[in-house]
């Protein structure tokens, strides 16, 4: 499975599966398990839905943000917009994700 490790103070990483990948091999939460890990050699973040991309044209600084967003995040915001199930609902999903991209770039060139 991929994964992505996430920070988790003092300079250390943490590797969170899912239970959708663990239960298949009789595994649950407490069990130990024996761990592998390989560098990717290219990333594992999904295609960006054209709507998206095309919200994202005028707006470099959301751009920006996302572009600095793990692969976990663009899969929350994909599915998101995926399970909108009008086409106003997702338009709408579409610009509230633009709109929150946008101030969390400002509120990054703030603290800078």
């Amino acid at each position: 499975t991929r994964s992505t490790l996430s920070p988790a103070g003092d300079g250390k990483r943490r590797l969170v599966l899912q239970m959708d990948v663990l239960r298949p091999a009789k595994l649950d939460a407490g069990n130990s398990i024996e761990v592998s890990l390989e560098r990717a050699t290219e990333s594992h973040k999904q295609s960006l839905p054209v709507d998206l991309v095309r919200a994202l044209q005028f707006r470099p600084n959301a751009t920006a943000e996302l572009d600095r967003a793990s692969p976990s995040t663009w899969r929350m915001i994909i599915e998101r917009l995926e399970q909108a199930r009008t086409p106003a609902t997702r338009q709408r999903r579409v610009d509230q994700i633009v709109e929150r991209l946008a101030e969390m770039a400002a509120s990054r060139t703030m603290k800078e």
